[in-house]
């Protein structure tokens, strides 16, 4: 890739190096970011209460989808 060029994923090439179709990646992504933004915000919530077991129990959360 040239420097200066925009890297957008290709989530056809993604997929294929995982073995799934690219409607499965997508939808994947989907329910990441849907899961994540939940999280979020109850991470934050937590912080703001200072909450210690709700911030572990959120990060951990978003660790674990991250990670899937």
């Amino acid at each position: 890739m040239e420097p200066g060029k925009d890297r957008a994923m290709n989530l056809k090439e993604q997929a294929t190096c995982i073995g799934i179709e690219e409607s499965e990646l997508k939808e994947l992504i989907i329910l990441f970011l849907e899961t994540s933004d939940s999280d979020l915000k109850r991470l934050r919530s937590a912080l703001g209460r200072r909450a210690a077991l709700e911030v572990s129990q959120a990060a951990h959360s978003i660790k674990g989808a991250a990670i899937s």
